[in-house]
C-alpha cells in the first residue's frame, strides 16, 4: 500500500518545548523564547498557515492558546490553527489531521507548518472528522486567527 504525502513535510514541523500531561497538569511550561525564535523561520519559510498541536492539549489547552497568542502578536495576518479547537480529541494523529485540514481549507494556496508534535506525519484521505462523520466544511475557517 503506497500511502499519500503528508499535508505538511517533516522540514515544516518545528518543536517548541513544552509539556502538558494527561490529567492536564503542566510538567514543562512553554517555552516562549522558542516561539519567538520560531516566528522568523516562519516568515522565511513562506510559510503562509501555522497549526499548533501539543500532546495532551485536549486535556488543557492553554499552552496552545498562549502559543497562538504570541505568534498571532509576531506574525499579523498569519493563519493560526490550534488543534485542541478544532479538535479536541485524545488521540495526536486525528487532531493534527484534522487541524491541518482546517488551515489548508482557510487558504486557497497554503504553505502550512505545524509547530508542536514533531513525530506526527498528517495525512488526510477524506474531510471526516474523527467520529467518521463529515465536517461541515463552511465554518472550519471559524477555528483560524488571522
Amino acid at each position: 500500500m503506497e500511502r499519500p504525502p503528508p499535508l505538511v513535510p517533516r522540514h515544516h514541523r518545528f518543536t517548541v518545548p513544552e509539556r502538558i500531561a494527561a490529567d492536564g497538569s503542566v510538567l514543562l511550561p512553554l517555552d516562549e523564547a522558542a516561539l519567538d525564535a520560531l516566528a522568523p523561520v516562519l516568515v522565511a519559510e513562506r510559510i503562509e498557515a501555522v497549526v499548533i498541536g501539543f500532546i495532551h492539549s485536549y486535556a488543557n489547552p492553554d499552552h496552545e492558546r498562549r502559543a497562538r497568542d504570541r505568534l498571532a502578536r509576531a506574525l499579523p495576518g498569519m493563519a493560526i490553527t490550534q488543534s485542541a479547537e478544532v479538535c479536541p480529541e485524545i488521540r495526536e494523529y486525528d487532531r493534527l489531521s484534522t487541524a491541518c485540514a482546517n488551515a489548508y481549507l482557510c487558504r486557497s494556496s497554503v504553505t502550512p507548518a505545524v509547530v508542536g508534535v514533531p513525530l506526527i506525519t498528517p495525512v488526510c484521505a477524506s474531510m471526516l472528522n474523527p467520529a467518521g462523520s463529515v465536517g461541515d466544511t463552511e465554518n472550519w475557517g471559524d477555528f483560524t486567527t488571522g
